[in-house]
């Protein structure tokens, strides 16, 4: 037995051996994503020729467990992306799966009368479903891949022909679909599967949360190597499982956890316990539930609401999947329908006056995609794919002005294309920053005036991708976008670079800072904040918990929770 290696990863290795699937649970702080790496680096050498299969939850985390690792033989993935991989050649046996699901009442949800899938040319995958065009998302992926793995044994084959071992990480967050067909499907002779997480942890509702129901090795990892004994021991209180963490380090430092109850922020920082701690607000990474409270607090609230729950593209959207009947009907006389139909559809009329009188059917292809606004990753030269072409045309002009503010002149010249050859240009280039510089950090013009300017003062071209979008699909919201204030583009890529101490309380999970204030604004529907420490309570009130146990669980000196 290799002694260099931790006892878990050991233990990991010996089930391996022996053909047994294994589940490796570990508090927060634990290390278990070093475990993964090291279980998969442990067979990269011992099997080298064995293929693995390491299935994680978003693909963050699969750049992440790809950057661990150096191992050859191995596929990295989220799950609808391999599952999809893996089934899409079977068009076939896609359709018979998606009818028969549908025939099941498994798949109902605004399906077309008398759709049948046999008559589609192809079925594809996307973010959106589109039954008449054949586009399924990702829940029909899994139900479908979970249809087809326990009726079609040929599928369970293939993967036992291609993986000796499936790797699956945060295997609380996993849908419960998945886990069966892995378990109920594959032969452990030829694929041993372990799985790597904290029931804990399991914050989103489609997730299995724990493996408790299944016959698998159980191997605990109940060293904390991240938080300060204070954060541990409410850690272990909060725990409704039977693990007690026990902190990694030898001269551990004890920290804070303090709670404040009914106090606004101001009152807050008054209380003698705060001042204590002699922190400021700059040194505390700060964690709210829900994007939307951070795009208000961090001064973006129109531009999040337009990118995210904007009530046209919604009626749009519901009304291409429900194919109902707008015939000749203009765009106002569709939201007074709606609004009969469905007390909670509320419009802002400022939001498609510009459009009220259009017919319907000119806007059915006006499309605003959610995941765009933020998509940004934080390399103004690199953005994501998903941007679209006006938020690409506003991130050049973000990256020319930071680019001349920093005295990077080269690059600014090779972006912006300008050039200079005498000190007429140089001149000439000065003037036109400075009025851009001056407009952009006018607190009230607003995005289209910034677009406008940036194309006088510099000639910066909108180019034709741009040009046609407006035009096309992004008319609608070219039209709201650039009435909005040029600021909120400006403090959204703020937020995406990290220059703000927010984030939401979801996307920390795996990350560590030195002193967290967690702000508990209210509950909302798949979260009961209000009952999480009642022993009987429901589920949204054991996901409060358990992201309750998140946010608590990434400090490593000080934790306050403010209610």
């Amino acid at each position: 037995m290799d002694t260099k290696i931790e006892p878990e990863v050991q233990r990991a290795i010996e089930c391996i051996r022996s053909k047994t699937n294994f589940i490796m649970e570990g508090g927060a702080g634990s290390g278990k994503t070093r475990s993964l790496s090291e279980v998969i680096g442990e067979i990269g050498q011992r099997y080298p020729d064995r293929r693995i299969l390491c299935i994680t939850y978003t693909n963050n985390a699969v750049n992440e467990i790809i950057n661990r690792v150096n191992v050859k033989n191995i596929v990295v993935s989220t799950i609808h992306k391999f599952l999809w991989n893996l089934i899409k050649q079977f068009q076939d046996e896609i359709k018979w799966a998606l009818n028969e699901l549908i025939k099941e009442e498994l798949i109902n949800k605004n399906i077309p009368e008398n759709f049948d899938a046999r008559k589609l040319e192809k079925i594809t995958y996307d973010d959106y479903v589109s039954w008449n065009r054949g586009v399924i998302s990702h829940n029909e992926v899994l139900s479908i891949a979970k249809k087809l793995f326990d009726t079609k044994p040929k599928l369970s084959k293939i993967v036992e022909g291609i993986y000796s071992y499936i790797f699956i990480d945060e295997y609380q967050d996993t849908d419960k679909n998945v886990v069966e067909m892995f378990l109920k499907n594959l032969n452990n002779e030829k694929v041993v599967i372990g799985f790597f997480g904290d029931s804990m942890q399991a914050i989103y509702d489609r997730g299995i949360g724990d493996l408790n129901d299944y016959n698998l090795d159980r191997i605990e990892k109940k060293k904390n190597w991240r938080n300060p004994n204070a954060v541990i021991k409410v850690g272990n209180n909060l725990r409704i499982d039977k693990m007690q963490q026990e902190s990694g380090k030898t001269n551990n430092i004890e920290g804070k956890a303090l709670f404040f109850y009914g106090k606004s922020e101001e009152l807050l920082k008054q209380h003698p316990r705060y001042q204590e701690l002699k922190l400021s607000d700059d040194d505390f990474k700060r964690l709210q539930l829900t994007k939307k409270s951070i795009a208000s607090a961090v001064g973006f609230p129109n531009l999040y609401e337009l990118y995210n729950i904007d009530m046209v593209i919604n009626l749009i959207k519901d009304v291409k999947e429900k194919n109902e009947n707008v015939e000749d009907k203009t765009l106002k006389e569709v939201v007074k329908i709606y609004c009969k139909k469905r007390d909670s559809w509320k419009f802002k009329k400022e939001s498609y006056k510009r459009f009220e009188h259009k017919n319907f059917k000119e806007l059915i292809n006006q499309k605003i995609n959610r995941d765009s606004l933020l998509s940004f990753d934080g390399n103004l030269s690199n953005s994501n794919p998903n941007r679209d072409e006006i938020l690409k045309y506003l991130d050049r002009i973000y990256e020319i002005i930071t680019l001349y503010e920093d005295g990077k002149i080269g690059e600014f010249l090779t972006k912006s294309k300008m050039k200079i050859g005498s000190i007429s240009d140089k001149n000439k280039i000065s003037e036109s920053m400075r009025k851009l510089l001056d407009g952009v950090n006018d607190d009230n013009i607003c995005i289209g005036s910034v677009v406008e300017l940036a194309k006088e003062e510099l000639e910066i071209k909108t180019g034709d991708n741009f040009d046609k979008f407006i035009k096309e699909e992004g008319q609608y919201l070219w039209e709201r976008i650039k009435e909005i204030p040029f600021k909120e583009y400006k403090k959204s890529i703020e937020y995406l670079e990290k220059k703000t101490p927010y984030a939401t309380q979801h996307s920390v999970k795996g990350s560590e800072y030195d002193n967290v204030f967690v702000m508990l604004e209210s509950s909302w529907q798949k979260y009961s904040f209000d009952g999480m420490m009642l022993e009987d309570g429901e589920e949204p009130s054991k996901r409060a918990l358990k992201l309750f146990y998140v946010c608590c669980t990434r400090a490593q000196k000080n934790w306050l929770y403010n209610i």
